[in-house]
Protein backbone atom coordinates (compact mmCIF):
# COMPACT_ATOMS: atom_id res chain seq x y z
CA UNK A 1 0.00 0.00 0.00
CA UNK A 2 1.52 3.12 -0.96
CA UNK A 3 2.01 5.64 2.08
CA UNK A 4 2.83 9.32 1.84
CA UNK A 5 4.65 11.16 5.00
CA UNK A 6 4.55 14.73 5.74
CA UNK A 7 7.62 15.52 7.48
CA UNK A 8 7.60 17.34 10.07
CA UNK A 9 8.43 21.18 10.41
CA UNK A 10 11.92 21.96 11.47
CA UNK A 11 9.88 24.16 14.21
CA UNK A 12 10.62 21.00 16.36
CA UNK A 13 13.65 19.67 14.62
CA UNK A 14 15.94 22.07 17.45
CA UNK A 15 16.01 19.13 20.20
CA UNK A 16 17.64 15.58 19.29
CA UNK A 17 14.55 13.98 19.65
CA UNK A 18 12.78 16.12 16.96
CA UNK A 19 15.79 15.28 14.80
CA UNK A 20 15.69 11.42 15.10
CA UNK A 21 11.48 11.95 14.16
CA UNK A 22 12.74 13.51 10.70
CA UNK A 23 15.50 11.46 10.19
CA UNK A 24 13.34 8.51 10.51
CA UNK A 25 10.74 9.80 8.70
CA UNK A 26 13.14 10.28 5.52
CA UNK A 27 15.17 6.69 6.45
CA UNK A 28 11.73 4.93 6.25
CA UNK A 29 10.42 6.95 2.98
CA UNK A 30 14.24 6.55 1.07
CA UNK A 31 14.12 2.87 2.01
CA UNK A 32 10.70 1.75 0.67
CA UNK A 33 9.65 1.23 -2.12
CA UNK A 34 6.02 2.36 -1.43
CA UNK A 35 6.60 5.28 0.92
CA UNK A 36 7.39 8.92 0.06
CA UNK A 37 7.63 12.17 1.85
CA UNK A 38 7.28 15.81 1.71
CA UNK A 39 8.45 18.65 3.30
CA UNK A 40 6.34 21.05 5.64
CA UNK A 41 9.12 23.70 6.66
CA UNK A 42 7.81 25.97 4.23
CA UNK A 43 4.10 25.59 4.63
CA UNK A 44 2.82 28.97 5.93
CA UNK A 45 3.53 30.76 9.51
CA UNK A 46 2.80 28.75 12.87
CA UNK A 47 -0.09 29.65 15.19
CA UNK A 48 -1.03 28.86 18.82
CA UNK A 49 2.57 27.19 19.76
CA UNK A 50 3.27 25.19 16.44
CA UNK A 51 0.01 24.77 14.80
CA UNK A 52 -0.59 25.05 10.52
CA UNK A 53 -2.28 27.70 9.55
CA UNK A 54 -5.58 27.28 7.42
CA UNK A 55 -2.99 28.21 4.40
CA UNK A 56 -0.26 25.83 5.67
CA UNK A 57 -2.87 23.44 6.12
CA UNK A 58 -4.27 23.75 2.68
CA UNK A 59 -0.92 23.56 1.25
CA UNK A 60 -0.16 20.07 2.87
CA UNK A 61 -3.24 18.66 1.56
CA UNK A 62 -2.16 19.86 -1.67
CA UNK A 63 1.16 18.17 -1.33
CA UNK A 64 -0.47 14.67 0.06
CA UNK A 65 -2.87 14.67 -3.50
CA UNK A 66 0.08 15.70 -5.46
CA UNK A 67 2.40 12.86 -3.88
CA UNK A 68 -0.34 10.14 -3.90
CA UNK A 69 -0.23 7.58 -6.68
Amino acid sequence: MPFVIARVRNHYGKGIQAKMVRDAQEYVANNNANVEWFDTDDCGSLVKGGHYSSVGLIEIGKRFAKNSH
